[in-house]
């Protein structure tokens, strides 16, 4: 009986350090396969990427993410597509095309905007709200450095929802909080009209007050506020003063302990071609978010996640 007790328990502490063995092989085997996976993976074939692809382009490339945000007809894809088409013109010297991972999503884009001849106003189909494939990558070089970067094209009624509403921001736009740069869009033609101008700004305030109240604040968000179709504003106002526009950036005097803010006007269907001389070209305004030292000593610290747990966000891989 003794013997077979000690044979027994002899036993039982063997089970115990098989099962401690076999947990401690899985939980290893798992972070090597996830990594592995994330090395191992190839991107779709030139489609807009979709937040796991995003994530997964991130893990194996240092990535500079741009989230471009604002309301329906704001300008953003009009802008994003303008950037692509300046490349593919080479009208820059210093930054070059090197490459995207999202060529078919930037030509897509690209041929939904259409300049009626002798006018200057575009018809750019919206972001459908239901895209979840919404980031556009560029690969770009200059004398010193290559660069991965994404910008979002997230639909104006996603942001819409996100306003002031903590719980679909969280949801809708869950990987903000991997943003170099959040840039928010102003129609310019909305400032111009005295009806709209105050709830055109109201809402990014709100969005803003709604992103500090949520889980994905961060204290230092580099916020870029973009006043587009700034030709239009050139050619209505033709050269006059309108204090409300051009002290724009007192309007958000009361965030700025909350998030550093940059101004920029843009006229995007004009590319580099600016008529107005507050106007920031589209490849300046590029390479302002290219330059880290602008910005040093006041990027935000990101959160730092495990790459296992960030792609157990996507569930199981079968």
């Amino acid at each position: 009986m003794n013997t077979q007790n000690n044979v027994t328990s002899g036993n039982t502490d063997e089970m115990e350090k098989d099962i401690f063995a076999d947990s401690t092989e899985e939980l290893e085997n798992n972070g090597e396969s996830v990594i592995e996976d994330a090395n191992n993976f190839t991107l779709p074939s030139g489609d807009a990427l979709d937040e796991e692809e995003l994530y997964l382009l991130t893990a194996k490339k240092s990535t500079r993410i741009i989230y471009v945000l604002g309301p329906v007809g704001s300008g953003k894809t009009t802008f994003e597509s303008m950037i692509y088409e300046c490349f593919l013109k080479n009208i820059d010297d210093e930054l070059m095309f090197a490459g995207s991972e999202t060529l078919l999503g930037f030509e897509q884009c690209l041929n939904n905007l259409r300049v009626v001849s002798g006018n200057s106003t575009a018809k750019m189909e919206r972001t459908n709200i239901q895209e979840r494939h919404c980031f556009l990558q560029l690969y770009l070089k200059d004398k010193q450095e290559n660069y991965s970067v994404v910008f979002s094209d997230i639909s104006g009624e996603i942001f819409e929802r996100c306003v002031a509403n903590k719980t679909n921001m969280e949801e809708d736009l869950k990987n903000l909080d991997l943003a170099q740069n959040i840039v928010l869009f102003i129609d310019g033609e909305a400032l111009l009209d005295k009806s709209r101008r105050q709830g055109a700004v109201s809402q990014l305030r709100t969005f803003l007050q709604t992103l500090k109240s949520s889980d994905l604040y961060s204290h230092g968000y580099n916020i870029d506020i973009v006043i587009s179709k700034n030709d239009v504003i050139y050619e209505k106002n033709k050269g006059i003063c309108d204090s409300f526009i051009d002290n724009i950036s007192e309007k958000f005097s009361d965030l700025k302990g909350a998030y550093i803010f940059r101004f920029y006007r843009i006229e995007a269907l004009n590319g580099n071609s600016i008529s107005d001389s507050t106007s920031t070209s589209l490849f300046e305004l590029l390479k302002i978010w290219l330059d880290m030292d602008s910005i040093k000593g006041n990027i935000r610290e990101h959160k730092i996640r495990e790459l296992q747990n960030e792609f157990n966000r996507y569930g199981e891989k079968g």
